[in-house]
């Protein structure tokens, strides 16, 4: 992508003498992630060479946590963690590899991600040493530092042109700056809800699972139906998320069985089934609210693409080569995708992906001198796209 961004984007391709501004966050920098098919421009990003240096220094960074990890708990008894630090290497291989392909590394650096986020989980709050807690720590966040490295070597020159446009800009520029401004932390949100989710999941199948160990001597068929009914369900959730599609329907039926097996255990279960029970329909009321929000988000998210879109085609205004009118339209049936299956439940990553292509496109077929506002919506529109694809990704199974 930065290819095509310095190209068309960046109107100061020399160095300027007067000092940096001050750091200002970049809009959904920290989603550099994309997750698709997207065409392979992230080799452009490491032959600029500082930025090539610091996305170098974070990966050497990352694999030194990661190897010192693997040391530490070279003597853990537990196949979970084994699993976990295996399936971390391995993932961290493949970003390099990404990198060193010059394609994006998002999918993998979202499993990054992952594995740090369930080797947490599978260690526990105990027993854990502090240089093993340590290394944790700075494995959450090394990934981020990464992906805003990314970031900022696809949006060369940003710094500057922010400065130039708050010399000159009127009020309502600086209000759009100041929403462009929250949008990382909108984005970092939407990653936080998707690990939220992952989490309740995995707790709600741990759960389900020792009602069915403490229940599989019941003599009640209907208990023993209602256990059946109640996996079953919940692999629909499951199946659900891996695909990018609403669980709610399927969720709702997994609140259903809870309730009918609480009523046909009746007063036979035991205290610590009762335990269990309690604990299974908080864990699915936190689902479901999580679900909620993270529904709310992409729902906003996607809203602000169809407004940014909507303000690219005032920008760009009708004078536009044949070629470029084209890929504005082909991007504007793209975005009409991704309201539609949205709408309809379904999963739109692969039409965020057609989306960013289609921006790809538009880019290289503008001809003459991109006015510096449509500029800026191209930037706020490759990134926004990104960070939501990253998102989704994260919140697949």
């Amino acid at each position: 992508m930065v290819g095509l961004l310095r190209k068309f984007l960046n109107t100061h391709p020399t160095p300027r003498s007067r000092p940096a501004p001050s750091p200002r966050p970049g809009r959904l920098q920290v989603e550099e992630l994309e997750c698709r098919t997207v065409p392979s421009t992230f080799g452009s990003l490491l032959s600029a060479s500082h930025h090539a240096a610091d996305i170098q220094s974070d990966v050497a960074k990352i694999t030194s946590e990661v190897q010192a990890l693997s040391k530490a708990l070279a003597s853990s008894t537990s196949s979970a963690v084994g699993a976990d630090l295996k399936a971390l290497a391995a993932d961290l291989k493949a970003v390099a590899a990404d990198l060193k392909a010059g394609t994006s590394p998002t999918q993998d650096l979202a499993k990054v991600a992952a594995d740090v986020s369930q080797l947490t989980k599978d260690l526990g709050g105990t027993g854990v040493s502090k240089d093993v807690r340590h290394e944790l720590n700075d494995l959450r966040h090394d990934p981020k530092d990464l992906s805003k490295d990314l970031a900022r070597g696809a949006n060369p020159g940003k710094a500057d042109h922010d400065e130039d446009d708050d010399e000159d800009e009127d009020e309502g520029n600086a209000d759009r700056d100041d929403d462009r401004d929250e949008r990382p932390e909108q984005s970092l949100s939407l990653l936080r809800q998707a690990a939220d989710i992952r989490s309740d999941v995995a707790k709600i199948t741990s759960e389900v699972q020792a009602l069915s160990k403490a229940l599989a001597s019941s003599t009640n068929p209907d208990v023993a139906a209602d256990l059946t009914a109640l996996t079953n369900d919940l692999k629909a959730v499951t199946a659900d998320l891996t695909g990018g599609t609403s669980a709610t329907q399927d969720l709702a039926k997994v609140v259903t069985d809870v309730s009918k097996l609480t009523t046909d255990l009746g007063t036979d279960a035991s205290a610590s089934v009762t335990r269990g029970l309690t604990a299974l329909r908080r864990d699915l009321t936190d689902l479901s609210q999580d679900l909620t929000q993270i529904a709310n988000a992409v729902s906003g998210a996607v809203k602000d693409l169809q407004s940014d879109l909507t303000t690219l085609k005032s920008q760009l205004g009708s004078n536009l080569g044949t070629a470029a009118a084209a890929d504005l339209q082909a991007l504007d049936a793209a975005f009409a995708a991704v309201a539609a299956d949205l709408a309809a439940g379904k999963d739109i990553t692969t039409d965020l992906t057609t989306a960013l292509q289609n921006e790809f496109t538009l880019l290289h077929d503008l001809s003459g001198p991109i006015p510096a506002a449509a500029r800026a919506t191209l930037t706020d529109l490759a990134f926004d796209l990104t960070g939501l694809t990253l998102g989704l990704s994260a919140l697949k199974i």
